[in-house]
């Protein structure tokens, strides 16, 4: 009796082995992440001694990837990656990064690649509690700052008192788009190729709406093919509640009545509502997400799409024009999307927020079909949670890599506050 069940036992085992080796490891699916980058598809980086703060990614024509944010006690941080994640060794002197000083408190809110290869990145220079600058820089594609741009390759503007840099957008012609804030007023700035303002625009460079009584400001910006600007973010008229607004602007920086009637887009979708990021479809619709709920800590992702009137798409979720999403515990934001080549809509953002301090965030990507719902072809549920350490742990930013890959990066409390993570999308 006991030889033969040691034989029954022995032939199980046979068998599951034989299993295993037939079947093999799971196959990779869409949204898992992606192990030829950086190993487990999560790469750090910090730039310097300190506390450094990672604000996104970006992801150049070639698949290398940029990290950008403050670096150490406060300078404009740039780090690129290969394609397979390690450290690109030919950027900056040859350690990856470039550390950038304004001379002040520095953070790099957004970037941008030009055609030739050069990177952008704008942020604040906080000199002061009373004055904050917006700050742009400029860099040759090894890393080198361009001195064909205001003579060192950075410059610093100061359209109020207290100003913000917050999105970028690059024209084919070269100049560089600036969303913001100029003293709590909802604001594009327009910078030559040189790094002067483009007298042009708007006022002075400057186009500038207070739009709420309380405080206004644009948080992402594109260009659409007409040359046309459009600005999103959000405004309110109390403290704690808020509206999401988009702007669309002609090309001389003045208000397009062929949008919304007069240029401009207010939505209250709840007590908290803003826009965090957009992108203009090839058809010249417009897509927005950022987050909408009755306060921080029971906000959803919100994803709407605008007619080229200005109005909500009705071939969007069913009609609506907008969907919500619940994500994950506690709050939910949006804060960058990308358009994958066939239409799909990569979301990327931050759940786990709360009204207090310290909160254990996660960063998260959602991927939404075409039409407005959520793909549940990706990462089994369509929402994918990414911890790349134990605490707070954001996603600012979301791209597509050349080969179609999802990018998404952002801020860690792991190894590296500098983070971008990789995921496969097929």
């Amino acid at each position: 009796m006991g030889n033969r069940r040691l034989t029954i036992l022995v032939t199980v085992a046979l068998a599951v082995g034989w299993l295993g080796v037939l079947t093999g490891p799971a196959a990779a699916a869409p949204g898992d992440l992606d192990s030829t980058f950086a190993g487990t598809g999560i790469a750090f980086f910090d730039p310097a001694v300190g506390q450094d703060e990672g604000r996104g990614a970006a992801v150049q024509p070639d698949g290398k990837v940029l990290l950008f944010g403050e670096a150490g006690t406060g300078d404009f941080g740039l780090v690129r990656l290969k394609t397979n994640g390690d450290p690109d060794t030919t950027f900056g002197g040859g350690d990856a990064k470039v550390i950038t000083n304004f001379g002040a408190t520095d953070t790099a809110n957004a970037a941008a690649v030009t055609s030739g290869g050069r990177i952008v990145l704008v942020g604040d220079r906080k000199v002061s509690n009373s004055q904050v600058d917006i700050a742009v820089a400029r860099y040759l594609p090894g890393g080198s700052l361009d001195k064909t741009f205001s003579g060192d390759g950075k410059a610093a503007f100061s359209p109020g008192a207290r100003d913000r840099g917050l999105g970028v957008a690059l024209q084919p012609n070269g100049k560089i788009v600036v969303a913001g804030a100029a003293d709590g007023a909802f604001a594009v700035l327009r910078v030559l190729p040189d790094g002067t303002r483009d007298a042009t625009f708007g006022t002075g460079g400057v186009a500038r709406f207070p739009l709420g009584k309380f405080l206004s400001q644009a948080m992402a910006v594109a260009v659409d093919s007409s040359g046309r600007i459009v600005a999103v973010g959000g405004t309110a008229d109390l403290p704690k509640t808020s509206d999401l607004v988009v702007v669309r602007l002609r090309p001389n920086g003045t208000l397009d009545p062929t949008f919304s009637g007069d240029g401009k887009l207010r939505l209250h979708f709840s007590n908290v509502s803003f826009a965090g990021g957009m992108a203009i479809q090839n058809n010249g619709k417009i897509v927005v997400v950022g987050a909408s709920g009755s306060d921080v800590a029971h906000q959803r992702f919100l994803i709407l799409r605008l007619s080229m009137a200005g109005d909500l798409d009705s071939t969007f979720d069913g009609g609506f024009g907008f969907v919500t999403t619940d994500v994950g515990p506690d709050g939910d934001a949006a804060y960058g999307v990308a358009i994958q080549a066939d239409g799909k809509l990569v979301v990327a953002g931050t759940s786990g927020l709360t009204l207090l301090p310290g909160a254990d965030t996660s960063c998260v990507v959602v991927r939404y079909r075409p039409g407005g719902g959520v793909d549940a072809g990706f990462a089994s549920t369509g929402k994918k949670t990414i911890n790349p350490g134990s605490g707070d742990d954001q996603c600012l930013t979301g791209g597509i890599a050349p080969s179609g890959k999802i990018v998404a990066g952002g801020n860690s409390s792991g190894p590296g506050a500098f983070f971008a993570a990789r995921l496969l999308s097929a």
